[in-house]
């Protein structure tokens, strides 16, 4: 049986009723959007999965084994996934040192960008990290995660790094079976530091603002392009994540000067 922590959505469920949104029919600003930008209608924020006051996991309640793999954290300058499975439970976030979403940063695989060009990225919940730190026992394979709530290509502060630069996903791998993307994905800045491309982002149902692509800009003056119908920050429409252990993203980088 799949071990389910239960806080991550109380503490989602608290704050959607609390002072933050005043009603579930509120209209909150889109994370991905500038301050400046038009406001979208969501009921989440990633924010709340991303970086919510979850218990320690299972892991953190005995002794760490010798033998576990190095966990990866992200350094400026590295492309990386971001991903948060379908019960909020099982994340990573490009860190090495908060318990809340390292379970997948054992093994996984950030690309420092040297340049335009090709570059993959991956994470994997096959290895003995994982299955301590959600169990307890790092031989214990009984939990994967499941489903998909959010699932990103980050560049570490890339917006201060190559502000102009553009993420375009090129593939999609899930346990090694590719997924089908039905649109096109945008380069954006969440907080004026990180550049982000979505792959499946259900908070978010257009580009914002600061949307950049590898056709151009998807807004000048304030106006769509023409081109911006082929975009959407849902690339893919989630299927293939039912119980998963792998994902691996194809990018090509492009705008850096």
């Amino acid at each position: 049986m799949k071990k389910i922590r239960t806080s991550s959505l109380i503490l989602a469920s608290f704050l959607l009723l609390g002072s933050t949104v005043s009603c579930k029919h509120d209209t909150v600003k889109d994370p991905n959007e500038p301050s400046a930008s038009p406001a979208v209608t969501s009921e989440l924020k990633p924010e709340i999965i991303m970086t919510g006051n979850e218990p320690a996991t299972q892991g953190e309640t005995v002794p760490r084994p010798a033998d576990l793999e190095r966990s990866v954290a992200a350094n400026p300058g590295d492309l990386f996934i971001s991903v948060s499975d379908g019960d909020m439970n099982i994340q990573y976030n490009g860190s090495s040192t908060d318990p809340r979403h390292t379970m997948l940063s054992y093994n996984a695989v950030n690309a420092p960008v040297t340049g335009n060009g090709d570059y993959t990225v991956s994470v994997t919940a096959n290895t003995k990290g994982f299955r301590f730190d959600m169990t307890g026992d790092e031989n214990n394979n009984s939990v994967l995660p499941e489903g998909l709530q959010f699932l990103a290509v980050m560049y570490k502060e890339g917006k201060k790094l190559n502000p102009k630069a553009v993420i375009t996903v090129k593939a999609v791998r899930v346990d090694g079976q590719e997924i089908p993307l039905t649109a096109k994905g945008y380069t954006a800045s969440d907080d004026g530091v990180d550049l982000k491309t979505n792959v499946f982002n259900q908070w978010t149902d257009t580009p914002t603002s600061d949307a950049l692509s590898a056709d151009g800009p998807l807004y000048t003056n304030g106006q769509p392009a023409d081109f911006i119908s082929e975009y959407s920050p849902r690339m893919i429409d989630g299927t293939g994540f039912e119980k998963w252990t792998d994902i691996e993203i194809d990018v090509t980088v492009s705008g850096i000067e």
